[in-house]
């Protein structure tokens, strides 16, 4: 593995051992709780995230294994 990648690893190794604000986690378990089933992860991003603020937005992109069964018909 080259030098630019070893640094890129160690950055994305320390970002995902740091919790995320607790507020966020209740909001991301409610979604999960909300999409159900067909959850395959939450993954929050963004300027809170950066900050680590639970003051103003959260970012989430919500994977799902199966979209039809992800979202309740109208």
């Amino acid at each position: 593995m080259g030098e630019q990648a070893q640094v890129l690893a160690r950055i994305v190794r320390e970002e995902l051992s740091r919790q995320a604000p607790p507020a966020a986690r209740r909001l991301a378990e409610a979604i999960a709780d909300r999409v159900g089933a067909a959850t395959g992860a939450v993954v929050f991003y963004g300027s809170c995230l950066r900050g680590r603020t639970d003051e103003g937005v959260f970012d989430f992109y919500v994977l799902v294994d199966d979209y039809a069964s992800s979202s309740p018909t109208p």
